[in-house]
């Protein structure tokens, strides 16, 4: 789930954004097959973590070190980055506000939620069966209502964490139940697959045509969940090397914090014509998004050892 999210998250980069004049329509429909992508990230910190039986003080710790240090680093070089690239002058309050709140390149976003996960972490873990599953519950409850009826601008709608944790604390609930549900998952594999596609392609298709806008939305976050269980079911319980997929896996918080450096330039060096679908103006940064950071990791790994882990996060 983590390999797909981030080829997927890339590649939403390397689209013109949905808010955009210029964006095809095309590029809107793929940005929203796509929109599984953080949330698979979430769920799969939620599993991990709970698979993990780890709560003490310095387990949070190093969690916060691994997700926080990388992030200042990769924010330190945004900054500089838009200085350079886009003649962005620096103030020392932006700054400190576009670190707080994740912004100093859009996607990082994502930073602060997955640090309120790890805070959260060691509260979980001490709640027993029942409550885990009636916080699991109303954390669902909760994200549809967010997602489904309250109005907020983009920017702050993707920051609240009310719109994310329904995913962190189920993916949690789903790691509490192992070893018994991924057998479950991979002894029913072809059904739930093929059940989970069907469902996403009817919700895709029926969602943009109701007129009611908190149940296309609704219909879209359904359909984000049936994504991710069919790309966990895909995957759970399976055996073998998969040397791609643990790559990108283990690259993942990398490749996010650092694609963006990479995405940026080509996109002006390829620019695609108003509301034209341009495969090789998308193709090219979405690929170079992906290999750069992992040449980035790669030298950081040889020139740094394990300590590229907190510098650059793999």
């Amino acid at each position: 789930m983590k390999a797909v999210g981030i080829v997927a998250v890339v590649l939403i980069h390397s689209i013109r954004p949905s808010f955009s004049a210029d964006v095809s329509a095309v590029e809107l429909r793929i940005l929203e097959l796509t929109r599984f992508a953080v949330p698979g990230f979430l769920a799969v910190s939620g599993y991990l973590y709970a698979c993990s039986r780890e709560a003490s003080a310095a387990v949070t710790r190093r969690r916060l070190r691994r997700i926080l240090l990388p992030y200042l680093v990769a924010s330190a070089a945004a900054q500089l980055f838009s200085l350079g690239f886009e003649g962005r002058a620096i103030a020392a309050k932006t700054l400190l506000e576009e670190i707080a709140l994740g912004s100093s390149f859009g996607p990082y976003y994502y930073v602060p939620i997955a640090a309120l996960c790890v805070v959260l972490a060691p509260a979980l873990m001490r709640l027993s069966a029942r409550p885990l599953a009636f916080a699991a519950s109303a954390g669902l409850v909760v994200q549809w209502l967010c997602w489904a009826f309250l109005a907020l601008p983009m920017f702050w709608a993707i920051r609240n964490p009310l719109h994310w944790l329904g995913f962190f604390l189920a993916g949690w609930w789903l790691g509490t139940q192992q070893p018994g549900a991924t057998r479950w998952l991979a002894s029913h594999r072809a059904l739930i697959c093929a059940a989970s596609a069907a469902a996403f392609v009817v919700m895709r298709i029926l969602g943009p045509g109701l007129i009611s806008l908190a149940a296309a939305k609704t219909l879209l976050l359904l359909s984000v969940w049936c994504a991710l269980l069919g790309i966990l079911t895909l995957g759970v319980g399976r055996t073998g090397e998969h040397r791609v997929v643990r790559l990108l896996s283990d690259s993942t918080y990398t490749i996010y914090l650092f694609h963006l450096f990479f995405v940026f330039p080509l996109q002006r060096l390829l620019p695609a014509a108003a509301g034209v679908f341009d495969p090789l103006a998308i193709g090219a940064p979405w690929l170079v998004g992906i290999a750069g950071p992992l040449v980035l990791a790669a030298v950081g790994r040889a020139l740094l050892g394990p300590s590229s882990r907190s510098v650059l996060g793999s």
